[in-house]
């Protein structure tokens, strides 16, 4: 069948072939790097984003706790201690008015770890 063909015509479909074949290896390669980049994206969203936040929140309630600290053991015998745990009551305030609102804390288990503390907090 192929004897009848001319040499041109056998190496044009050798290369049509051989193009194919690289397309649809390109074509494979581009896939998976594009499942590669989803799975990147849904592990910094789900892992890095949420442990930053977390950091945050631990950062600002480290830094409450040694402000307390600070006012309990320097101020509370020169009569000031009130006026610096005012301050400290704001602050901690307006952390859970801003975590009330952050979409980090939508996670029902999130939430309901975060609306114990203030339930706590406010019974202080």
């Amino acid at each position: 069948m192929f004897k009848n063909v001319k040499i041109s015509t056998k190496l044009m479909g050798i290369s049509i072939a051989s193009v194919l074949g690289l397309v649809m290896l390109s074509a494979t390669g581009i896939k998976g790097s594009l499942t590669g980049i989803e799975a990147l994206e849904t592990i910094y969203e789900k892992n890095v984003i949420p442990e930053n936040e977390v950091k945050e929140a631990k950062e600002k309630f480290d830094t409450i706790l040694d402000d307390l600290i600070y006012v309990t053991s320097e101020f509370l015998p020169t009569g000031q201690a009130r006026e610096r745990v005012y301050t400290l009551r704001k602050e901690v305030d307006s952390f859970f008015e801003e975590a009330s609102n952050d979409e980090f804390y939508n996670d029902p288990y999130l939430k309901k770890n975060l609306n114990e503390a203030y339930d706590r907090y406010k019974k202080i």
